[in-house]
């Protein structure tokens, strides 16, 4: 193991089960990734992180359950009768990341694509330069601008974000939901997500502004709009692809964009090691830097049982009521919030 590594380990061991570290957990969890295998705390082989999770077990601490292929192991690993043994005195924990762990793929994907697929908009003209211009946040440095995008290798772009944001504002000033629902529209947003998504990604004070790119597009629903928004997920999906396909064009330049249009599922090994951990009384948590709506509203159609939302550790605004309804009251208010909680490395 690099030596680095026990640092990393340190610090989840230290902070669970109170406040788990996501980036500790990045440093053990991620040793196929391309990066410098000596950067800090990475694992040189699965071998080795199977030998970590057990020992780690046996330590009567913390098991990080990061990827997927976990769970093929887990039983070997960790026999029932040793986590039987403490069963109920709180000794064993388990940390999941949410996202292309517990489910297949990003839960603000599908939302997202369902929106504008459908031109479900509470807001109106004159809140789009707040929405999609993040014009009210006091980090001007976050709002994108102009800037060079590659879209292919060794193909740059310059983007004019501000441009976007107009052709955006210009469409909503025509008060018509047949134009909403055109596919020059649905193209403008896709775009728009995107582009956002990558002025932002390289400024540390961004992070949190940058999980509610999507979320954004939710200002002024009700509380019944976005159950009835997070219940229509259910539904098959318009086509049989996966994603939605758009192009937008800048000057000769064509700049391919796709949204998931099928719900985000959920791995049902991962959901029987989850009920498996509570049944041997494993309290397991879930870190993600996906923000606290989308990983709030999983649950209402995976069927994700298992982990109590107190020990879930997301993205989220400062000064939120935990107690507080996911789809009620101060959420919505705080949809534009620009400052907050970003739990990042990864998620």
């Amino acid at each position: 193991m690099h030596p680095q590594a026990n640092i990393a380990i340190k610090s989840v061991l230290n902070s669970v089960p109170r406040v788990p570290c996501t980036s500790a957990i990045d440093y053990v969890y991620n040793p196929w990734r391309d990066r410098d295998a000596s950067q800090t705390g990475y694992l040189r082989s699965k071998a080795q992180l199977y030998i970590f999770t057990y020992n780690i077990m046996l330590s009567k601490r913390c098991v990080l359950v990061y990827h997927t292929f976990f769970f093929y192991r887990f039983y070997e690993l960790v026999p029932s009768e040793l986590v039987s043994q403490q069963k109920n005195d709180g000794s064993y924990c388990a940390v999941f990341d949410f996202d292309g762990t517990i489910v297949d793929v990003s839960t603000k994907c599908p939302i997202f694509g369902y929106q504008i697929e459908h031109a479900l908009y509470n807001f109106k003209q004159e809140d789009v330069a707040k929405v999609y211009g993040f014009k009210e946040t006091s980090r001007s440095e976050c709002i994108p601008k102009v800037f060079d995008y590659k879209y292919e290798e060794g193909k740059t772009v310059a983007v004019n974000f501000t441009k976007l944001v107009e052709e955006i504002e210009k469409i909503f000033r025509m008060n018509d939901v047949n134009v909403l629902k055109s596919t020059k529209f649905k193209t403008l947003s896709a775009a728009w997500k995107t582009l956002a998504y990558i002025g932002m990604k390289d400024k540390k004070e961004c992070k949190y502004l940058m999980t509610t790119i999507g979320y954004r597009l939710l200002y002024g629903k009700s509380k019944e709009d976005l159950m009835d928004l997070v219940n229509a997920l259910q539904e098959p999906p318009l086509q049989e692809s996966d994603k939605y396909e758009y192009t937008y064009t800048i000057g000769d330049h064509k700049l391919d964009f796709s949204v998931r249009s099928k719900i985000s599922n959920a791995y049902e090994e991962q959901l029987k090691l989850i009920r498996a951990f509570k049944e041997r009384g494993v309290t397991s948590y879930a870190v993600t830097a996906t923000h606290k709506f989308y990983v709030g509203a999983a649950p209402k159609y995976l069927n994700l049982d298992g982990i109590d939302a107190k020990n879930v550790y997301d993205s989220r605004p400062f000064g939120e009521d935990e107690s507080e309804d996911l789809f009620g009251g101060k959420l919505n208010s705080h949809m534009l919030q620009r400052i907050g909680f970003a739990n990042f490395d990864e998620g």
